[in-house]
């Protein structure tokens, strides 16, 4: 890979799911045969359920919400893609 260059292009951030679909798909049959089982979450299960519990107890502080938004505020900072 050339330094410099990212490996997520916009056209392919924008093929990604939303945080939603992806907790939908982690608990789906698809995903849950794929993994055969190598991670069990709490009470032997991997679920969408576990996944947004954790992220809802997660959160980022104040200092840390005034850093992205300084960092996004830059002349070459992160960008919405949107």
């Amino acid at each position: 890979m050339e330094r410099g260059k990212g490996v997520v292009t916009a056209a392919r951030f924008a093929q990604g799911m939303t945080f939603d679909q992806y907790v939908a798909y982690v608990g789906s049959p698809g995903n849950l045969a794929r993994e055969a089982g190598w991670w069990l979450g709490p009470h032997g299960t991997t679920s969408g359920a576990f996944l947004r519990e954790s992220y809802e107890r997660a959160g980022l502080g104040d200092a840390q919400i005034a850093a992205i938004r300084w960092l996004a505020a830059q002349p070459n900072g992160p960008r919405s893609f949107s």
